[in-house]
């Protein structure tokens, strides 16, 4: 039950065409660890930094007008760094909600099937990670639904059996099922 899975990758093992006129940059196949997906967009901006330059120096720009459009450069960058950092912020909050809601959840079966629910210190540990917390409560959750599930099951059959009975013994019916 995960909220927010990471977007798929970007045509991996393929290149990719730039939005502007250069080469194509070629995107690993696999990053395995954060510290190369940094090192793969500092290269990545260093590329544009240098093409760029090369078509600035060909059309000769003077550094007054190359200074304006690296402003304008500048605040595009800004938008789509901030537009980014609100989506993953988005799911962090999605993940945070969906997290206390099982939490809050667990509770109310916990406390409807008066079945005994320890939390241990590794859920309710201060500065755990959302997706570890999700993961420790994912399990408790699912066997709590399911006992909540099957104990409901049982008592509309249990409900059915007194409505047969009454039903054979000339009684009045009871009002059907509750849904």
């Amino acid at each position: 039950m995960t909220v927010c899975p990471p977007p798929p990758p970007p045509s991996i093992g393929t290149t990719t065409a730039l939005p502007w006129p250069a080469k194509a940059i070629t995107i690993p196949a696999t990053i395995s660890t954060t510290a190369e997906a940094w090192v793969g967009m500092d290269t990545l901006q260093k590329e544009f930094r240098r093409q760029i330059e090369g078509v600035w120096s060909s059309i000769g720009l003077s550094e007054e007008e190359r200074g304006k459009r690296l402003s304008t450069l500048g605040e595009y960058f800004k938008e789509v760094f901030t537009n980014v950092i609100n989506k993953e912020k988005e799911c962090r909050d999605a993940l945070d909600r969906s997290v206390k809601d099982m939490r809050q959840q667990i509770t109310t079966l916990s406390a409807e099937l008066e079945e005994r629910v320890s939390l241990d210190d590794s859920v309710l540990a201060p500065g755990l990670p959302l997706r570890r917390q999700e993961a420790a409560l994912l399990p408790i959750y699912n066997g709590l639904k399911k006992l909540h599930e099957e104990r409901l099951a049982s008592l509309r059959h249990q409900y059915e059996d007194l409505v047969a009975a009454r039903h054979q013994l000339g009684m009045l019916p009871l009002p059907p099922t509750p849904k």
